[in-house]
């Protein structure tokens, strides 16, 4: 199978396209056809070696000091069920799957192994396999910050400071689907072209501001939320993990 490879920290340039064997599925795995997968921020700080401030020794300790161990990036995926390996339950060949792999990587290559107990969901029938791929690093960050750490309840307010990301999308959507009354700051200056506005009134937000301005508080209860502080938590809790999901550097 062909594969994209990072085996030393560098540029974009730095990366290689080669022919690795196709991994063939034990107990419990899935065989995953690749159709679609991502570029994230996390693949591109390891392809660089950039690790957040004050984390650059103890982020190359945990996952390569001269390149990742894991060589093929790709933290998430949209593919098809090519084999099942045995004990597999609930998925066949043919099936249409959304798996993120997160710290485990190898979704930069044709096929990766997928245990049937990762994050691994039917991808809906009318879902396109790249906006399939691309739902699941914003919608995971959003999902955890929201329902893990803050402890977003119904009937509370919430703030999204950047609601036209990744991360802040989701946020607006999950936030929602939550029971919060949602504010999204988003900005039209950089990206005129996109309909920023309408996008987060679609997503659910019951009020969009294009500034600052008359959006820095949160009335009563409320929870305010940046994508980029819930991302650099989320890429904090992804170093500390890493140690032990790169221990072995299978595919």
């Amino acid at each position: 199978m062909k594969a994209v490879l990072t085996r030393r920290y560098g540029p974009p340039e730095s990366v290689t396209l080669e022919d690795l064997p196709r991994p063939v599925p034990g107990p419990g795995d899935l065989l995953v056809r690749v159709r679609a997968t991502t570029l994230s921020a996390a693949d591109m700080r390891l392809r660089a070696g950039r690790f957040p401030y004050g984390m650059a020794t103890l982020g190359k300790l945990a996952v390569g000091i001269r390149g990742p161990r894991r060589p093929v990036l790709g933290v998430d995926l949209a593919g098809e069920v090519a084999a099942t390996g045995p004990g597999v339950a609930g998925w066949k060949t043919g099936d249409a799957v959304i798996a993120f792999p997160g710290a485990r990587l190898g979704c930069h290559a044709e096929y990766r192994l997928v245990p049937q107990t990762a994050a691994l969901v039917a991808k809906p029938a009318g879902l396109e396999w790249s906006v399939a791929a691309a739902l699941v690093f914003g919608g995971s960050t959003a999902l955890w910050f929201l329902r893990d750490q803050v402890r977003l309840q119904a009937g509370e307010s919430l703030l999204v400071v950047g609601a036209s990301g990744a991360v802040g999308s989701a946020a607006v959507q999950i936030g929602r689907l939550m029971g919060a009354r949602v504010t999204a700051v988003t900005s039209t200056s950089r990206v005129p072209q996109r309909p920023s506005v309408a996008l987060n009134m679609s997503a659910g937000a019951s009020a969009v501001s294009t500034g600052l301005c008359g959006c820095s508080a949160v009335a009563g209860g409320g929870v305010s939320v940046s994508p980029w502080a819930a991302a650099t938590r989320a890429a904090s809790s992804f170093a500390s993990c890493c140690s032990s999901d790169f221990s072995t550097s299978t595919m």
